[in-house]
């Protein structure tokens, strides 16, 4: 019931927010075109990117933490491996000998 009120309501903001970049589209691009073709923006409030595990970003906590689990080493350690051979996590692994 909650999910279907959210799902409402984001239909109803984005519908709002498409008509008024509607004077910015071409005449033939219109809502329900975009819809139908499942480029509606925000279709599925659910889903998440998967992270970039090829690179270690520092300034990420969550990030910070997945990585100094999976390598087995501190905080600290991690960000000396990455500022001596930058963010590749391949690099990094070579650099603590993962």
């Amino acid at each position: 019931m909650i999910r279907k009120a959210v799902k409402r309501l984001s239909e109803k903001i984005m519908l709002k927010q498409l008509s008024e970049l509607a004077e910015e589209r071409p005449a033939g691009d219109d809502v329900s075109r975009l819809r139908k073709r499942g480029n509606w923006p925000m279709d599925n409030l659910t889903k998440r990117e998967q992270p970039d595990r090829s690179k270690i970003n520092m300034h990420e906590a969550f990030e910070v933490k997945y990585w100094t689990h999976a390598l087995g080493v501190s905080k600290e350690e991690l960000q000396r491996a990455v500022d001596k051979v930058g963010n590749s996590a391949a690099t990094v692994r070579k650099e603590l000998g993962v």
